[in-house]
């Protein structure tokens, strides 16, 4: 992962040509200040067929096609800003789309796409994007922080060699397959409410931290929804809250750190099993790295779920264990075939008289925690 800064987007008037010294077209440079294009062809004689070096706009009731084949160059303030439109990007694996940079050591700007309207990207590899801007960097944005807003369909592509973040998804995704992301700080970041975008076949390999990094909206998110099993692990540095009930796919593992917790107030399900258990680790693996799951409300369940490192000093409400259950918790929550281990403090902490399952300490396994296993309410 590389870091690099955006200058001024500079638009200029006018069309020109660049020619290659071996007598090819080197692309037709695009203006962003003028008459734009809405297709984009592939010329078979040329190397690059467009170059860009502003940010080319998508607005509302327009659609900017780009055909199989198409090579599109982009200089540091080049990229495609897609605000109420559609990107249509249809890519074979015959002909696939290319965006880069003109200059891969100094980078370009990436694809945004905010709206409500669904844009697709197919068979389209992005590589050297990511220079930051005010919505973020990244080589490929979907939807804005405040609103929300932005949908895009994602199949066979990839991401490459970009300067900050591969994916970053605060709206939605109807399809999410078979790309690959790699050479970026993270491949995918996600809000808390676009967890359940993600999807098992995508691979996430090959970046500084493999991780899928969920973090937090201001307002907590109030759907149910599920966190789908992923190749690689949801890394959660700072502390979730939820509003609506969350479902936590057998397998998946969740590094979290820096004295993060999941609190929530409404049912959690972790339901792993024998031979795919839910993992709640420390990023670094060491004892305190983070705090706890903490449940405030609804009837929750856990089964082979393995809480390992957890229950930092920095304690929520001077209660201290890798899961907790508040005095508000409301309802039993059952806890089986689980591992506690390896906490700064409790392995449970327990609030409420009669909110848990009373076998509590001979179906689960605790060992390593530094104040104990359980902590009962006085």
């Amino acid at each position: 992962m590389r870091n690099g800064f955006l200058m001024a987007i500079a638009a200029v008037a006018g069309v020109g040509c660049i020619g290659g010294g071996d007598g090819k077209s080197e692309g037709e440079e695009i203006f962003c200040d003028g008459e734009l294009p809405d297709v984009l062809v592939d010329d078979p004689d040329a190397e690059v067929d467009y170059v860009i070096n502003c940010a080319f706009p998508v607005s509302a009731d327009q659609t900017l096609t780009i055909k199989p084949g198409v090579t599109i160059h982009f200089g540091e303030g080049g990229g495609i800003y897609v605000d109420g439109g559609v990107l249509d990007a249809p890519g074979t694996a015959e002909a696939p789309i290319t965006l880069a940079a003109t200059d891969a050591a100094v980078g370009w700007i990436g694809v945004r796409i905010f709206g409500d309207q669904t844009s697709t990207l197919e068979n389209v590899n992005i590589s050297g994007a990511g220079l930051e801007t005010p919505e973020g960097a990244a080589s490929l944005i979907v939807g804005t922080v405040v609103y929300a807003q932005g949908s895009a369909s994602i199949r066979d592509c990839v991401l490459e060699a970009g300067f900050a973040e591969g994916l970053h998804l605060y709206g939605q995704l109807p399809k999410f397959t078979g790309n690959q992301i790699t050479g970026h700080a993270v491949p995918v970041v996600v809000t808390d409410e676009s967890i359940d975008q993600m999807t098992l076949d995508n691979d996430l390999k090959g970046n500084d931290t493999d991780a899928v990094e969920i973090i937090p909206q201001p307002i907590p998110p109030t759907k149910d929804q599920t966190w789908p099993l992923i190749p690689v692990p949801y890394w959660i540095r700072a502390s979730l809250t939820f509003d609506g009930e969350q479902t936590v796919s057998a397998g998946n593992s969740l590094h979290l750190q820096d004295r993060a917790s999941i609190i929530t107030h409404a049912p959690i399900r972790m339901e792993g099993t024998q031979a795919a258990p839910i993992i709640i680790d420390g990023a670094t693996h060491t004892s305190g790295d983070w705090n706890s799951v903490y449940l405030t409300g609804g009837k929750s369940s856990f089964s082979y779920v393995e809480f390992r490192n957890g229950s930092g000093t920095d304690d929520i409400f001077g209660q201290a264990g890798m899961l907790i259950i508040d005095s508000n918790a409301g309802g039993t929550v059952e806890i089986r075939d689980c591992v506690f281990d390896g906490g700064e403090a409790w392995g449970v902490w327990i609030g409420l008289p009669d909110s848990y399952n009373e076998d509590i300490e001979s179906v689960n396994t605790f060992g390593n925690n530094a104040e104990g296993a359980v902590h009962y309410p006085e």
